[in-house]
């Protein structure tokens, strides 16, 4: 009786032991499962902080969330700055798991957002918390007539910096094991994303007018050789204005330069009006502007600088408690009749200029 009484107590202390030991074992590989995690997290964040571009960043983000789990579709949606006005959604990335989704393991998507998109923007932006929702998604939900009959879970939560939301990250079909690594990396994308915007920021003002919002000159003049040196490869026209004032410092001398700022930045904006989005426009000199027009031709340019010059004439400037008017005169040289090079057509466009004061003012002139 002694004997199968130790024997008992032998084997219960085994079995005991084996437990503890597979336990420990199971908390080991647990362990070695998280800091494999950990250290992913870490090579995916200092990868994405060295990229300043939006697409190349998310392009590495969306490799590391695919590794983690496998969602099936994931999307950045980037917000509008608020002002303390709601927030709407500007433009949503789209990704896809590889292994689940329809896109290429190197492709993400990008467009305009969708009304869901506006949903979760207002939303999310009015509460800045994290939005989960389990499979299956209860038809009652608000959100249930955007996610259809799939029974996929969805999570989205909000990328914030210093408390203001930039953006959302919304996930559907995550695995709820990993919404943990999903928050720590929105953490991050959040801050790659503030830092991007500073980048691009920093950037525009580096290549435009404070006053006027249009290139500077030396950005200018950098995409106008661009532009030229494309004319050459392709046979095609490239038209130039050249843009003064009249009788501009007389303004200055009369109303003051804060009345002469405000000019300057009304007829930068009559400008914008008349020219395509390929277009070029810079600030050339104080009251001296630029326009290059990419495949136009001379009769094309006069037409082009004779509406914003009888745009600017109709035009009353109001400027604190004074309303002004105001008169341009253009010159117009052409690629490559009037110059093969930038420095040659920029002359020959001066020259129409200087013809266009020397004949009254208020005129474009072409040069023959």
């Amino acid at each position: 009786a002694s004997k199968n009484s130790s024997r008992t107590n032998w084997k219960k202390s085994y079995d005991e032991f084996a437990s503890e030991l597979k336990l420990l074992k199971d908390l080991n590989v647990s362990l070695q499962n998280r800091v494999h995690d950990i250290l992913d997290l870490y090579e995916v964040t200092k990868k994405m902080s060295a990229s300043l571009d939006t697409g190349e960043m998310l392009r590495i983000f969306r490799e590391a969330i695919s590794k983690i789990s496998k969602f099936v579709t994931a999307r950045v949606i980037l917000l509008e700055e608020s002002h303390h006005k709601p927030t709407t959604a500007r433009v949503t990335y789209e990704m896809h798991n590889p292994s689940t989704g329809k896109l290429s393991s190197g492709e993400i998507r990008s467009g305009p957002p969708d009304k869901f998109d506006q949903v979760l923007a207002e939303t999310v932006s009015a509460g800045k918390e994290i939005i989960s929702l389990k499979a299956p998604i209860d038809k009652g939900h608000p959100f249930a007539p955007y996610l259809g009959a799939t029974g996929r879970s969805l999570i989205a939560l909000p990328l914030l910096s210093e408390g203001e939301p930039l953006g959302i990250l919304a996930i559907r079909g995550i695995d709820e094991e990993h919404t943990e690594s999903f928050s720590i990396l929105s953490k991050q994308l959040a801050l790659e994303l503030k830092k991007i915007n500073l980048y691009e920021k920093v950037q525009e003002l580096a290549i435009t007018d404070g006053l006027t919002g249009i290139y500077v000159r030396r950005h200018f003049m950098e995409r106008l050789n661009e532009e030229v040196a494309r004319s050459k490869r392709h046979n095609l026209k490239l038209s130039l204005l050249m843009i003064d004032l009249d009788h501009f410092k007389q303004c200055n001398d009369t109303y003051g330069h804060l009345v002469g700022d405000i000019v300057l930045k009304e007829i930068s904006r009559i400008m914008k009006e008349y020219v395509r989005q390929v277009d070029l426009i810079g600030r050339y000199g104080g009251e001296e502007f630029v326009i290059a027009l990419p495949d136009t031709d001379k009769n094309s340019a006069v037409n082009v600088a004779d509406r914003i010059r009888m745009s600017v004439e109709k035009h009353k400037f109001r400027a604190y408690d004074e309303t002004i008017s105001m008169t341009i005169s253009i010159g117009v040289a052409t690629f490559p009749e009037n110059g093969e090079d930038v420095a040659t057509l920029i002359d020959r466009a001066d020259q129409a200029l200087y013809k266009a004061k020397e004949e009254g003012r208020n005129k474009a002139v072409s040069c023959p």
